[in-house]
């Protein structure tokens, strides 16, 4: 999925018109448009995300997975995601480890668990 594609969804969901959220936002129509078929990147300004997810009246999680969805679209990792400096150097073997073993959300989502229970 895609910021535009995960904002459309929720829009036809809502029955909301691309009108009724340029309205709310205050955001131009046609670049609500070109969001929804991709044609440009999502926002980087998280206030513009949330001006998006309040309207479409998402939560807590749907609003982080807008956001994700927007770092995600701009290939960088989001802002909310604090990486402590000594794990800093071990991240790149494990996005390649994650990509050339080529695991499934349902691996990586395996994965995290294991890693937050080494904490628990």
């Amino acid at each position: 999925m895609s910021f535009g594609v995960f904002i459309k969804n929720e829009r036809l969901r809502r029955n909301l018109s691309l009108r009724d959220i340029a309205k709310g936002t205050g955001l131009d129509l046609a670049y609500l448009s070109r969001l929804e078929r991709e044609i440009i990147k999502p926002p980087t300004k998280r206030e513009s995300i949330e001006q998006i997810a309040k309207i479409l009246e998402l939560d807590e999680t749907g609003t982080q997975t807008l956001v994700d969805y927007a770092a995600i679209d701009q290939k960088r990792i989001p802002d909310d995601i604090e990486i402590a400096p000594d794990s800093l150097e071990a991240l790149p073997l494990l996005l390649r480890t994650i990509g050339n073993e080529k695991l499934s959300k349902s691996q990586i989502a395996e994965l995290s668990e294991r890693v937050k229970s080494l904490y628990r």
